[in-house]
């Protein structure tokens, strides 16, 4: 049974209610609880069996978060130097605001040839999706994954050479 901390392997899909794709994956591993994958995700897996399907709908609060207002922010190309051709619509990026301790994400919204428009919202927000689960196997996370916060493969074994991010 999925439980708190255990591994699960799932196979899965997740749609928008106008039925586009966002993601898709089999056999991944993540930790249950550890936020490895969507709160309502996590929410509708805990307890299920190897074996058990799931096909819900997730609410947005759930997924990518509700739409909160917020006025965009604009970067020029002068204002980002280099970093500005590697932007791309739906890119999540870091910031921090000097002597400021919490950092955001910022969402690109728009590009044209001179300036980036960003948002605190994830393109996906405020929208429910549609969430079909198969699971494939549960097993015991390992001690350096419940360190590390993350699976190491579906068996446990394989050691990450850096963080999913680079």
């Amino acid at each position: 049974m999925i439980t708190h901390k255990s591994v699960a392997i799932i196979d899965y899909q997740l749609h928008t209610v106008n039925n586009t794709l966002v993601a898709t994956a089999n056999s991944l591993p993540y930790i249950q609880g550890m936020g490895n994958i969507l709160p309502g995700m996590e929410r509708v897996l805990l307890n299920k069996m190897i074996g058990d399907k799931v096909n819900v709908e997730i609410h947005a609060s759930e997924a990518f978060g509700v739409k909160q207002d917020f006025e965009p922010v604009i970067f020029s190309r002068n204002d980002m130097g280099a970093n500005f051709d590697q932007l791309a619509v739906g890119m999540a990026l870091p910031f921090s605001q000097q002597g400021d301790d919490q950092d955001i994400t910022l969402y690109v919204n728009e590009l044209t040839d001179t300036e980036a428009t960003f948002s605190i919202n994830h393109p996906l927000a405020g929208q429910n999706l549609f969430f079909k689960a198969t699971i494939k196997g549960i097993r015991v996370a390992t001690a350096m994954e419940l360190n590390s916060g993350f699976t190491h493969g579906v068996d446990g074994t394989d050691i990450p050479k850096s963080c999913s991010c680079c």
